[in-house]
């Protein structure tokens, strides 16, 4: 008697020890579902926005030179450009030589001023140049002091180089001077140039670039002047595995969406803080990238992995049940089994003896087990018992 109540007890306790696994498994599963870094058009993620203490970055892989941004000022704009290292490209060395300008090789650190003119535009253009054979970040961050109206860039390329070219045209009235700008290459003032002469400069790889732009009339807000290349010369330029919003080169990104290629779950959902995302054959596409005063705005498309205020783009289970009513059916199904053989399993059912009772419990076999005798209690023989109510 005693050994198969000990076996009874062993397998009832081994039954619930698998319930109970089975029934957290079921809730892990459940939590991990609701968890699941999905994809996501990141058109509906909402827009990037870097701050004066953030910066916007592009990651991409090029194959060739691509445009980026155009500038289109307006009369009197006042532009002052200036390079960490740069050096002029070989169309504008040639052009300067054949006017007797001696011109220094390498890179070098470059100025190029240019004066209000009433009646004068300038007009820039911002390129990116690969690198062979390595991906390129590209970062903007508009610094702002207080109480300023017009607008500074910081622009800076790893993996490859910024190409940048400058030209200005002036008061078209005969007699009008043509507008005038400075430029300064490794410490050293050239002649003054006219604002017709095109001047192309090229970035070295990690240097930055500071742009900084004094409207003639109003504040900056007035007039779109910077923005990204025309719809009908967009390239590949615009195109990015990646891009997002961080506070700094050593900071985590707080807003970062990786390229999908298809709409499977990200594998290391922690790899999108620190912006590193595998640069496939997926990419996302710049729309818009506006600029104000301390503030870079940029709107992107296309399917991404996501990261937006620091937090990683799940799965809405209730959304994708709704969506796929022949999955929850089934997962309702299986939650609904699992929940009613615990319950048997914990709390015992109808004549199966399938509950924790230590009297008259089931042997797990489906056989009745009897109840030990309770102590000094005498069992009697039904038969004996009979015989004695009908004793005359």
């Amino acid at each position: 008697m005693v050994t198969r109540r000990l076996a009874w007890l062993m397998r009832r306790g081994g039954q619930q020890v698998l319930a109970l696994t089975v029934l957290v498994a079921l809730g892990v599963g459940h939590y991990v579902l609701s968890r699941l870094p999905v994809p996501v058009m990141v058109e509906n993620a909402g827009p990037f926005e870097a701050g004066a203490t953030s910066e916007f970055v592009i990651d991409q892989t090029l194959e060739r030179p691509g445009l980026l941004l155009v500038f289109e000022g307006e009369a009197g704009d006042a532009v002052d450009l200036r390079f960490d290292r740069a050096r002029l490209q070989e169309s504008t060395v040639r052009l300067l030589e054949r006017l007797g300008v001696t011109l220094p090789a390498g890179d070098h650190p470059v100025s190029l001023l240019t004066g209000r003119a009433e009646k004068a535009k300038t007009f820039l253009r911002v390129s990116v140049v690969p690198i062979p054979g390595q991906a390129s970040r590209v970062t903007l961050k508009t610094p702002r002091e207080a109480g300023d109206s017009g607008l500074a860039l910081v622009l800076r390329a790893d993996g490859a180089r910024i190409a940048m070219s400058a030209l200005s045209a002036g008061d078209p009235s005969p007699d009008a001077p043509p507008p005038q700008r400075m430029l300064r290459l490794d410490g050293q003032q050239l002649p003054l140039l006219s604002g017709a002469v095109p001047l192309s400069m090229l970035a070295a790889a990690g240097s930055e670039i500071r742009l900084r732009i004094t409207p003639a009339v109003g504040g900056w807000e007035n007039v779109q002047r910077l923005a990204l290349a025309p719809a009908d010369q967009r390239d590949a330029a615009l195109s990015a595995f990646g891009m997002g919003v961080r506070a700094g080169r050593e900071s985590q990104f707080s807003d970062y969406a990786c390229a999908a290629g298809s709409r499977l779950p990200l594998a290391h959902p922690g790899r999108l803080a620190d912006g590193r995302c595998a640069a496939g054959k997926a990419r996302l596409r710049l729309v818009s990238l506006g600029f104000r005063p301390g503030l870079v705005s940029a709107q992107a498309s296309g399917l991404a992995w996501a990261r937006k205020g620091g937090a990683v783009h799940t799965l809405d289970l209730v959304a994708w049940l709704k969506e796929n009513p022949i999955l929850a059916t089934l997962i309702g199904a299986l939650d609904a089994a699992v929940l009613a053989w615990c319950k048997q399993v914990f709390f015992g059912g109808g004549g199966g003896g399938g509950g924790w009772r230590l009297g008259g419990g089931g042997d797990g076999a489906g056989h009745r087990t009897p109840s030990p005798p309770a102590r000094g209690r005498r069992i009697r023989n039904p038969v004996v018992k009979m015989a004695e109510k009908h004793r005359p």
